[in-house]
């Protein structure tokens, strides 16, 4: 992954009550957010610079830890002095006397006018445009008025304007399990900024019905006409697995593309393994590594069969795309967006960074089953793979693990969170062997999905004594 600045968009969400970034490798400034409603900040470990803004003063210096490049009387260190003062002095002065300039010309335009007999309007005379031009935020969607349900499953909202004309948004749902809701219902909910990742931003909305969902805000999606979107979306919707987060509904405009999921409080296994669900009490002990080791594998393996024919059934698995349930059951998430983005959305894919897709741009099934052995090193370890940023940041984990075989040290590899379970070492370095079998550079040497998953079931998952 690159690096991101913070879109300035998020500072203009009236609404937001959360912003949690931290550890996502953002540089830049950070935006002055005006939101009154902001009661909890987070963007420790970015790469931020720049003076805080003073809307955030009320934040403690833990909301900026970790940004060397940060000043402001928040992280005790103050921004040193520029010359930006005397030019920004002299930069309102040429802009006072720029506007009298204008005024005076306007008058005498319209006194010229006026003396020749003409009677035209001041607005023929000024330039065109609105000072009030439309900011675009995360979901830019106009808020429909009135909702109503169709036969095909569809909620069409409508919205008419002030000069009559309707202009029609839907939100189409594909799978009921959790109900059936329109536009206006997430329009009108509180969203809160869960991420942003190459293939779009992230958010938690809390509906008035109590109902928490996962708004997922997608670009680079306009490989596919509306018909055929539609018709992709909805085998998506008919997917039903344990390992599986299957979508609710989708929104469709030619620009963005908007998914609804089902929200997981338990976050996603990255938070996890990076130390966030230690802190809240949440840490992975042995049996519960290989419990998620299983559940993504056959998640996997239930893609590769219903999506045979593709490229990648999966295409983007990584540790931040597993969320888990309340009793750690991991759920797979966006899978089967191959069909559906724009050759530089390909690009956002997980199966793009694997060595075929490097070399020879090229990428099967087997790319996912290289996914699924860096997500295996990467629950042994507790490493952040390289592989997950162009080699940019993080440790080349297959390298590492593969050094650590070939000179008989692998068990000090494993996350020391698990090293009491003594009588399980043995299953771990076996797991440990599947993850670099399943990362082999060469796909014809990689296992593939259904050896792997058999390889899995076979670890195993011995507690403490």
């Amino acid at each position: 992954m690159g690096h991101n600045k913070i879109p300035d968009s998020l500072s203009h969400l009236s609404n937001l009550v959360g912003l949690h970034l931290q550890s996502n490798r953002f540089t830049g400034r950070i935006p002055s957010f005006d939101s009154p409603n902001l009661n909890s900040l987070n963007v420790s470990n970015n790469r931020l610079s720049g003076e805080i803004p003073s809307s955030l003063s009320k934040f403690s210096a833990s909301s900026f830890a970790g940004n060397p490049g940060l000043c402001g009387k928040q992280v005790g260190f103050q921004c040193p002095s520029t010359p930006n003062s005397t030019s920004k002095t002299n930069m309102i002065i040429v802009a006072l006397m720029v506007t009298l300039g204008v005024i005076l010309f306007l008058v005498t335009i319209f006194f010229v006018i006026r003396w020749r007999g003409k009677k035209q309007e001041v607005s023929e005379v000024l330039p065109s445009g609105s000072s009030n031009d439309a900011v675009e935020v995360p979901i830019s969607i106009s808020i429909p008025a009135k909702t109503e349900e169709r036969p095909n499953g569809a909620c069409s909202d409508s919205k008419v304007s002030d000069q009559g004309k309707a202009s029609v948004a839907e939100l189409v749902m594909v799978n009921d399990d959790k109900g059936v809701f329109g536009l206006t219902d997430l329009m009108k909910a509180s969203a809160e900024v869960l991420g942003n990742g190459p293939l779009g931003s992230s958010y938690r909305v809390r509906m008035a019905n109590g109902v928490t969902v996962v708004v997922k805000r997608m670009r680079k999606m306009n490989a596919l006409g509306n018909d055929a979107f539609d018709a992709e979306v909805k085998k998506l919707g008919t997917l039903r697995h344990p390992n599986i987060l299957t979508p609710l509904a989708y929104h469709y405009r030619k620009d963005e593309k908007l998914f609804v999921y089902e929200y997981h409080r338990n976050g996603s296994l990255l938070y996890h393994l990076q130390g966030g669900g230690r802190q809240s009490g949440g840490e992975l002990d042995w049996p519960t590594r290989v419990k998620i080791v299983r559940g993504i594998a056959k998640g996997l393996g239930y893609l590769h069969r219903e999506f045979a024919s593709r490229d990648v059934p999966h295409g983007n698995l990584k540790s931040s795309n597993v969320l888990l349930g309340p009793d750690y059951n991991p759920y797979l998430s966006e899978y089967g967006f191959h069909p559906l983005l724009d050759i530089e959305g390909l690009q956002g894919l997980f199966a793009y960074k694997t060595p075929e897709a490097i070399q020879k741009h090229t990428v099967s099934p087997k790319s996912d089953v290289y996914c699924l052995g860096i997500i295996i090193l990467e629950m042994l370890t507790v490493e952040r793979p390289s592989q997950y940023n162009d080699g940019n940041d993080g440790t080349d984990i297959v390298q590492r693990v593969a050094s650590a075989f070939s000179e008989g040290r692998q068990a000090e590899l494993l996350d020391t969170a698990i090293e009491g379970c003594r009588n399980s070492v043995g299953s771990m370095e076996k797991l440990l062997r599947v993850g670099l079998l399943c990362t082999e550079t060469s796909p014809e040497k990689r296992l593939g999905i259904e050896e792997a998953i058999r390889m899995i079931e076979e670890i195993h998952e011995f507690r403490n004594l």
